[in-house]
């Protein structure tokens, strides 16, 4: 049987893990509040983006095409957190990374997120170029960037597809890995050409703004993409830390249980020894 010594170093040992969850639980809320307020912030963007182009005729947006090489390799982007103590959310989504790479061999990952680039590179798919920052709230201006890149790449007739692969925040508690094409991307105008020229006069023409609106939903895509993730695995990682400052505080009762009977097992021998002695 554990000594008193013993057991009270493991109460203290436990009683700090549940700072340190307690600590991250609450640093893991806070980010998640400030990731969905962003998260707010883009979809109100994507409101406005979208309300123009419904306003374009359903023709403007042909004949625009983000990929000249329908067989050309796939580019796959692949998104985790920079960190651990987040359940099972890096698992769940470098496996299903991991599965879209079997059905796509010859794949180019581009890893997003510190954990995601090292299973890959230890796969054999090292990303181009370190991403680790995108999936963070600061991380726009990379973001953009990737996309900016991603499009010409396809433009050349490097990449036939690009894939996105990520975790998206359904509530505090539930996330789901998804995996959507980002390229070729795929919109249709509003009404019809005739309707809408009666009702909106357009300057320059729709065609024009429809290319300049391309690339900017690309972008915005993309960062909803990493906005998302990032949301996700702080959800996931103030569910582990709570989950983990319950079980330490069932640890914790059971420990001074056992802290409490073993002490007073040793007086109730104390006594004996001294009642035994003044026989």
């Amino acid at each position: 049987m554990a000594s008193l010594r013993e057991i009270k170093d493991r109460i203290a040992s436990v009683k700090g893990t549940i700072k340190v969850a307690s600590a991250m639980k609450l640093i893991a809320s806070s980010k998640l509040h400030k990731a969905q307020q962003s998260a707010e912030g883009l979809r109100r963007y994507s409101d406005a983006l979208t309300s123009i182009v419904e306003t374009l005729p359903a023709g403007a947006f042909k004949g625009l095409s983000t990929v000249t090489a329908p067989d050309a390799p796939v580019a796959l982007v692949a998104l985790s957190s920079n960190t651990s103590l987040c359940g099972g959310f890096n698992a769940n989504v470098i496996r299903r990374a991991m599965q879209e790479l079997e059905r796509c061999p010859g794949a180019t990952v581009f890893s997003l997120g510190r954990k995601m680039a090292e299973a890959m590179r230890r796969a054999g798919h090292p990303s181009p170029e370190d991403f680790n920052a995108l999936v963070t709230l600061a991380g726009f201006e990379g973001a953009a960037s990737l996309a900016d890149r991603l499009m010409t790449a396809c433009a050349h007739g490097e990449f036939s597809r690009v894939r996105l692969v990520y975790t998206h925040c359904i509530t505090a508690s539930r996330q789901e890995v998804i995996v959507r094409d980002l390229l070729p991307f795929v919109c249709e105008g509003g009404a019809d050409d005739a309707e809408m020229e009666l009702r909106v006069l357009y300057e320059p023409a729709p065609a024009l703004i429809a290319e300049a609106l391309l690339p900017a939903l690309v972008r915005l895509e993309l960062r909803t993409a990493c906005i998302d993730s990032f949301a996700a695995e702080c959800a996931a990682r103030t569910v582990a830390m709570q989950v983990a400052s319950d079980n330490a505080e069932s640890l914790l009762s059971d420990l001074t249980l056992a802290y409490n009977k073993s002490r007073q097992q040793k007086i109730t021998a104390e006594i004996l020894d001294l009642l035994g002695g003044s026989v």
